[in-house]
């Protein structure tokens, strides 16, 4: 039930400060925070990863490159 996990979520999502690393997220999408920053890891063989990210405009600074 999305209501009991967005309930047990409130307290780690509550602190500004806090960074929660959520595996398989979108199973619980519903639940999380609209302001948050996405990472997608994907294997593309037994050794290499690719990340991508998904930011939104207040957390855009975690991801640009200068």
């Amino acid at each position: 039930d999305s209501g009991l996990m967005q309930y047990e979520l409130a307290e780690a999502l509550s602190d500004r400060n806090a960074v929660l690393v959520v595996e398989w997220a979108n199973i619980i999408k519903d639940v999380l925070p609209e302001d948050r920053l996405i990472i997608r890891i994907s294997a593309k063989d037994e050794s290499v990863r690719q990340l991508d990210f998904e930011a939104t405009e207040h957390n855009r600074y975690l991801v640009e490159i200068t």
